[in-house]
């Protein structure tokens, strides 16, 4: 793979139309270095296929399209109203080692965020932080077309163009715009008529999203397996439950629900507290004390929903690293989410 070395963890790679993504090296670590009281194994997010990785590559930026290929590049107006399974093809159409973010590649950026205290900022308030107002991207999107529902036109800012504070480790040379902006489709993980199901290790960045060996996880260990009645869960039980995971066989049994719940407090069954259990590798439970992390965990429960990341531009509180919701459909498209591609480097006998 040709590369540009920048400051920091920061390449450039290039791509086999030989265009430039602006890329973050992220070194391996192991769930102990990121939740307390968790196995010493390495992160998910750096075994593919059974083999440990010594780094992955993420986007520093949020994605455009150029070529009918997924670039990372500064001050542009990320790109919306793809599908997933199109956003997933400009990714692979990059060449060997590139996919579409998957959720155990975005857990880990999250979780070491958590770990050393730098979640980021972001346009979640059209253009600006809502907690910090002064902070503020450059706008590139305000001649939109009004969304239905929406008070006003589109506020997206360019790529990278808020201040450090924006960024996954608090420096210029981190990964931007993780909180807000717009909502980022993520792949190895969907909910299938309120069943999690999920593609094993970071082995999503191998496959797409048709051909993806999906098992469900087991509610009593949390361990991955084919079928069965005690499936996890995403249901809304009664009003003092809250959102929580739980087995299959207790979720309610009458409307298909939408379900919302600020992350910390997103619950789980008392049998899987385990510390660093797949649930909190995924970021999708809090891990230790969770604080009072606003970011919102939505899910709807019809049909197959794969996860929407960081929240947009409007979404204030709600926004964030640690949000995500359950929504997009393969062939859905909308005015608020995008994506961004990583890159792994495939051993000789996987390629």
């Amino acid at each position: 793979m040709k590369q540009l070395n920048l400051t920091g963890n920061n390449v450039v790679l290039y791509d086999d139309l030989n265009q430039e993504s602006v890329m973050v090296r992220i070194p391996k670590f192991r769930l102990s270095d990121v939740i307390d009281g968790a196995p010493d194994l390495v992160h998910p997010a750096f075994i593919v296929d059974g083999e440990e990785k010594e780094c992955i590559y993420i986007s520093k930026y949020q994605n455009v399209v150029r070529s009918e290929r997924a670039c990372s590049l500064p001050g542009e107006d990320p790109a919306v109203l793809y599908s997933i399974e199109e956003a997933e093809r400009f990714c692979r159409n990059k060449g060997k080692g590139w996919h579409l973010m998957t959720s155990a590649e975005w857990a880990a950026i999250a979780l070491w965020c958590l770990k050393n205290e730098t979640l980021p900022r972001g346009n979640n308030d059209g253009g600006k932080a809502w907690d910090k107002p002064h902070e503020h991207g450059t706008v590139v999107s305000l001649h939109g077309v009004v969304p239905e529902g929406e008070k006003g036109p589109p506020m997206r800012v360019g790529c990278g163009s808020g201040p450090a504070s924006w960024s996954h480790d608090g420096t210029l040379a981190g990964i931007f715009d993780l909180n807000g902006n717009i909502w980022e489709m993520t792949a190895g993980l969907r909910l299938h008529d309120g069943v999690l199901e999920c593609v094993a290790d970071n082995d999503a960045a191998r496959y797409t999203l048709e051909s993806a060996p999906w098992s469900q996880i087991c509610a009593d260990d949390l361990t991955l397996k084919e079928s069965g009645d005690r499936a996890l869960s995403m249901t809304e039980g009664a009003k003092e439950e809250g959102v929580r995971f739980t087995a299959a066989e207790m979720r309610k049994k009458d409307a298909n629900q939408e379900i919302l719940a600020p992350f910390s407090e997103l619950t789980w069954e008392t049998d899987l507290c385990e510390s660093g259990n797949l649930l909190q590798q995924l970021c999708l439970i809090p891990s230790g004390d969770a604080g009072h992390h606003t970011d919102a965990g939505w899910a709807v429960t019809e049909g197959v929903r794969y996860p929407i990341r960081g929240g947009y531009w409007v979404n204030r509180e709600m926004a964030g690293i640690l949000a995500y919701g359950f929504y997009m459909q393969a062939e859905d498209r909308y005015f608020d989410v995008g994506f961004r591609c990583c890159y792994i480097e495939e051993s000789e006998e996987s390629s």
